[in-house]
């Protein structure tokens, strides 16, 4: 039996594909080469130096913002809001008119609150005369985290605010009455531009010369001028002469006989 064979077609082959080449971009050579790499280096150092500028403006504006919103009583009150909550209005009232010392009582004319009537006609604000060191800043902030404080807060003399101004660490912390001219905290070439001879000379229309007493008596300006509380008028025989909103020595002890004894100290 033969067998037949059968032709098998050859199996042809599936055409390869053909791969294209990938050309890859070369950095053009010679003069032009340079040319765009110095010109590639220059945008990125350029572009580097305008983002540095903008951080620059932005940390500067903000820094700026900071600082004029540091010297408001809205970031005292926001920040400390509890022992600052009385002494806001005593700032925001307005002279002539009936306002709340810092305590809540009521106060004839705000224009007797030295608060009021220095934002009102100097445009002064907390910082003007609260010029608190950072180290006090410092001190007074870990009070006011740990609750280590009275609200509102003890007065302090003049005499006080003047050492704490120009004390170090060591000074700070070991405090022993040492002597202060405390009128310098008042009278200076930013503030009051004038000596004790010329409130004495202003004054001498009293029946009792208050400045000439308060010379004489050893008195510090805060006995008689208070920022957030009615003024005193502490000395003798002028009652009847007395500035609108101030209180007599007799008013003033009957108004600090109802505090707490902590601030019938000062």
């Amino acid at each position: 039996m033969s067998e037949e064979l059968e032709e098998v077609a050859p199996v042809e082959e599936e055409p390869k594909e053909e791969v294209e080449a990938v050309e890859t971009e070369t950095e053009p050579e010679g003069k032009e080469g340079k040319k765009a790499k110095k010109a590639k280096k220059k945008w990125s150092r350029k572009r580097k130096l305008v983002t540095l500028g903008v951080i620059v403006v932005i940390l500067v504006a903000g820094g700026a913002g900071f600082t004029v919103f540091h010297d408001m009583p809205a970031f005292c009150d926001m920040f400390c809001h509890k022992s600052m909550d009385g002494y806001r209005p005593t700032y925001e009232a307005t002279p002539g008119e009936q306002g709340t010392d810092k305590w809540g009582n009521e106060v004839e004319d705000s224009r007797a609150m030295l608060s009021a009537a220095h934002r009102e006609y100097a445009d002064l604000v907390c910082v003007d005369c609260h010029h608190a060191s950072t180290l006090e800043q410092t001190v007074e902030g870990i009070e006011f985290v740990t609750g280590d404080y009275d609200a509102p807060l003890h007065e302090r003399s003049l005499a006080d605010v003047m050492y704490y101004r120009g004390s170090n660490v060591l000074q700070f912390f070991s405090y022993s009455g040492t002597t202060y001219d405390d009128t310098e905290f008042c009278l200076n070439d930013d503030c009051h531009r004038m000596t004790v001879e010329d409130l004495i000379a202003a004054t001498s229309g009293y029946p009792t010369n208050p400045h000439q007493w308060a010379e004489d008596n050893g008195a510090s300006c805060t006995d008689c001028h208070k920022a957030h509380r009615a003024s005193i008028m502490a000395c003798p025989g002028n009652d009847d002469y007395l500035p609108s909103g101030w209180l007599t020595t007799e008013e003033a002890a009957e108004l600090e006989n109802t505090l707490p004894a902590y601030q019938r100290e000062s």
